[in-house]
């Protein structure tokens, strides 16, 4: 469970929707609930692309794409019912 959660973290911050959505799905199939994945995984990945971009590692761009992976994984959370 802890190596699909750090590849949804590593996903989340290189900007790969396809990987991310990919992990999200194997983690809710196998029974971690949504709200976990938000406090656990998606939230400490936003705040390193945070990071990254208050140090120049990243720029706007960057930030942006993580954004719009974010927007992709909430509405995976809306679908499935859970607020």
């Amino acid at each position: 469970m802890e190596v699909l959660k750090r590849e949804l973290y590593n996903a989340i911050v290189k900007g790969n929707v396809e990987r991310a959505l990919a992990a999200v799905n194997r983690l809710v199939e196998s029974g971690v609930y949504p709200h976990e994945l938000v406090l656990d995984v998606l939230v400490p990945a936003m705040r390193r692309v945070g990071e990254l971009f208050e140090t120049n590692e990243y720029s706007t761009a960057d930030v942006i794409v993580c954004i719009e992976v974010f927007k992709a994984l909430k509405r995976v959370k809306e679908l499935l019912g859970v607020e």
